[in-house]
């Protein structure tokens, strides 16, 4: 049965975005029964999940290590599901575990939404309210279909600016006050190691962190070097050549640049949340849409992944 013609209200829920919370949250209603589809504007899974390919080399660019407690359902996701491709990092404390994946971070994204009904490259604009529930629209207006809730998992301010279009304004405006600093990175090649055995090592100011890619993967010696807040606040509009300008000296002063080195900038503009909304904004009475993700649990993946799941348990009470 195509969802779009399923009957309206009838189990259906929709999820709009396929980062960890979107996806940790249709896996847990589709293991219960329920329809569900999600929407995401990218054409790629996994939100901070994030992998490149360049030059024969991976690089991953939004989250370059996923750390979760050893016990937990995270964890025990990674070891179900996409076992064949981790590569164990060294633990970054007691009762913690820290990993990779040979062929990305976007591994396990995948291994996620398998099974799952996701549709890419698709950006929601608009939960209008009808009898039964939501009815989706992107922003072409082209309609989804009708689903009895809807769970909502982009940025806080992509998402106020959702519930804003959805008639919610006052809880809009509370998500908007959902604040994030930006991330502006870079993706080249070194020539030269590190004495650090870590796999992502910290940078000299301006620089926040190095991931060192090969630390998880046999191939070219590439890297991801983040620049810290401040200096990511600063040239989150610039050029890629002033963005360059500012890191490749750096770079080539820890471990050195070919000569003709590849690059690549990348820019998160809500990459690092700065505080957590009160949970009393994930599900308001009477609406059928419910928020999850980093705006109420920052950057904690165990976290992050479990809003989805907690999002997912409310939504079912509404259908």
């Amino acid at each position: 049965r195509h969802p779009d013609r399923a009957t309206p209200g009838a189990r259906r829920i929709a999820v709009v975005g396929a980062g960890l919370a979107g996806l940790g949250a249709a896996r847990a209603l589709a293991g219960t029964g329920h329809e569900v589809v999600v929407f995401e504007k990218s054409r790629g899974l996994g939100g901070r999940l994030a992998t490149r390919r360049v030059e024969g080399a991976v690089l991953d660019h939004g989250c370059p290590v996923i750390e979760a407690p050893r016990d937990g359902p995270l964890a025990g996701e990674i070891a179900r599901l996409a076992h064949d491709d981790v590569v164990w990092l060294p633990d970054p404390g007691p009762g913690e575990i820290a990993v990779g994946f040979r062929s990305g971070q976007t591994r396990f994204a995948k291994a996620l939404a398998d099974g799952i009904d996701v549709r890419r490259s698709v950006r929601v604009a608009a939960l209008r309210r009808v009898a039964v529930g939501v009815e989706i629209a992107d922003e072409q207006g082209t309609g989804h279909g009708v689903a009895a809730a809807a769970i909502l998992t982009a940025p806080g301010p992509q998402a106020a600016a959702l519930l804003e279009a959805s008639g919610e304004p006052e809880r809009a405006a509370m998500v908007a006050e959902a604040a994030y600093h930006a991330a502006v990175c870079v993706l080249t090649e070194v020539s030269g190691e590190s004495e650090d055995p870590r796999p992502v090592i910290p940078g000299p100011s301006p620089l926040a962190a190095v991931s060192l890619e090969w630390r998880k993967r046999p191939g070219p010696h590439a890297v991801v070097a983040r620049l810290d807040g401040p200096a990511s606040a600063a040239l989150i509009d610039a050029t890629d050549r002033d963005v360059l300008e500012v890191v490749l000296p750096i770079l080539d002063g820890m471990l050195g640049l070919r000569h003709t080195p590849w690059t690549q900038v990348k820019r998160w503009r809500y990459a690092l949340p700065a505080h957590a909304l009160d949970a009393s904004l994930v599900a308001v009475g009477g609406s059928p849409i419910i928020l999850a993700g980093d705006m109420f649990c920052g950057l904690d993946l165990e976290g992050v992944r479990r809003s989805g799941v907690d999002a997912a348990r409310v939504a079912a009470r509404t259908v």
